[in-house]
């Protein structure tokens, strides 16, 4: 009894020894299976990412900078250039300064439209599409700490305000005349650009010409004449009109366009629709441009 005593003793330590064995077996095997697994879920979420950024930099590359701003800087240069003397500094910074405040704010617009994606991008594609905007946010927040943190509770000193010409009031002062000039031989963009007071390149752009195209005689070529609304008795000429005179006519002969000519003379044309436009001359007179050169315009003043 003793011997089979010991014997079953034995035979139960070396179960326990083989279970013991097996669990320590199962769980190495487990462990070196979730190390194994990590290792591919981590690879699995840097491919991820990695596919994630290649596939929002082809989206920007579609969408570039460039070409989201070209469009828009033509236009702006088109419908704002001609109220602007680009051969004068002041009117130069000016232009400049609302020309990138449009740019800017076309750019925010942009950025800020990319953060609706919440709801259609994983987290890290979200933080990959809209990187600017978070990365602006935090320096923003780091700046904004830094100068609020810096125990200066004094009050800042008011400014006295100052007399700067804002875009409004230059605006109010300035008269955009329109000429539809017929190109003679011997014309060239820069004589008609410097007679106009703007650049060569602001001229060319305008009529879709390059600044070194060779010109012809015969086309037509728009030219801007932007004036201050004191130099404007300069700029016109009152002429008779009867009831043989049409808008044509007017129109051909004195180079201009009806937007012009709506300009010079606002209580002596009526426009109706029926259902085109249609323009009736009230009274016996009109005023019609006369588009002075801007080298000829001191001497004028001076008689």
């Amino acid at each position: 009894q003793e011997a089979r005593r010991k014997q079953a003793e034995e035979e139960a330590r070396r179960k326990a020894w083989e279970q013991a064995q097996e669990a320590r077996r199962k769980q190495t095997e487990q462990e070196t299976k979730n190390k194994q697994d990590n290792k591919i879920s981590s690879a699995t979420i840097f491919n991820d990412i990695k596919q994630d950024y290649k596939d929002i930099r082809e989206e920007e590359k579609k969408h570039s900078f460039l070409r989201r701003h070209k469009y828009l800087d033509k236009k702006f240069q088109k419908n704002l250039g001609p109220y602007f003397d680009l051969n004068d500094n002041k009117d130069v910074m000016v232009f400049n300064f609302y020309r990138g405040t449009v740019h800017a704010l076309k750019e925010s617009f942009y950025q800020l439209k990319k953060l609706t994606h919440i709801s259609k991008d994983s987290l890290p594609k979200y933080i990959i599409r809209n990187r600017r905007v978070i990365g602006t946010i935090v320096a923003a927040g780091i700046l904004t700490s830094n100068l609020l943190g810096n125990g200066n509770n004094q009050p800042e000193p008011i400014m006295e305000p100052t007399n700067v010409t804002t875009y409004e009031s230059y605006m109010n002062s300035r008269l955009l005349l329109m000429r539809d000039h017929t190109l003679k031989a011997g014309d060239t963009l820069s004589q008609l650009a410097e007679a106009a007071g703007i650049s060569t390149w602001y001229l060319a752009d305008l009529n879709g010409l390059q600044v070194n195209q060779i010109i012809r005689a015969g086309d037509k070529i728009k030219i801007p004449y932007n004036i201050s609304k004191d130099d404007l008795d300069y700029y016109r000429t009152l002429i008779a009109v009867d009831e043989n005179t049409t808008l044509d006519k007017i129109l051909e002969e004195y180079e201009t366009d009806i937007d012009t000519l709506l300009l010079l003379n606002p209580d002596n044309i009526i426009v109706t629709y029926n259902p085109y436009e249609v323009y009736t001359i009230i009274g016996n007179t009109l005023y019609v441009p006369n588009f002075v050169k801007e080298q000829e315009l001191e001497s004028m003043k001076r008689l």
